[in-house]
């Protein structure tokens, strides 16, 4: 005599229990998907560091929205504050979907107006004889082309006198004295 195959057969019932059994576990680790966000605490402090790293702490604050499901190619648009402006971020998420990188630009350059306020005091040391000093506000802003920057130089008598400075591409500066 040979051996025979120990085989189950299921009944109607026991095969909607199985049936229901497959379903519901289906549904139990299709809800167990990650669930991803774009992490807005650590996308600002991505945009810090990119933006301005040689500058630590001169960006106050950055926000941005927490997105649901985010793709590369997607664009967040992130809120920043440089001294006393606001400006618009543009980030740019790339990578893949399990390890998003981020490229953070702003419609505007970066100036080191405290390298400008430096170098307009010696200017004016060198050609008018005076040692002035200059305040231009923050140590660095962010200027559209053809947008200028508010500035004091004060002489040792106490004068102060209000200018305007602008900054071309170049990096060529131009004075208007109010």
């Amino acid at each position: 005599m040979g051996r025979r195959a120990r085989c189950r057969i299921l009944t109607s019932h026991q095969k909607s229990l199985a049936a229901a059994t497959v379903l519901m576990a289906t549904l139990l680790f299709a809800s167990c998907g990650v669930d991803r966000t774009l992490d807005g605490t650590q996308l600002e402090a991505d945009i810090g560091a990119q933006l301005l790293p040689q500058y630590p702490g001169a960006i106050r604050s950055i926000s941005c929205p927490n997105s649901a499901d985010p793709q590369p190619g997607q664009s967040v648009l992130c809120v920043a504050t440089l001294g006393g402006q606001v400006i618009d971020v543009n980030v740019e998420l790339g990578g893949t979907a399990e390890a998003l990188t981020t490229t953070a630009t702003v419609d505007a350059r970066f100036v080191a107006v405290n390298e400008v306020a430096a170098l307009l005091a010696a200017t004016f040391g060198d050609e008018v004889g005076l040692v002035t000093s200059v305040d231009c506000g923050q140590p660095v802003m962010a200027l559209a082309t053809d947008e200028s920057v508010p500035c004091e130089a004060t002489d040792p008598s106490g004068i102060t006198r209000t200018f305007d400075v602008k900054i071309d591409e170049a990096g060529l500066v131009t004075l208007n004295l109010r």
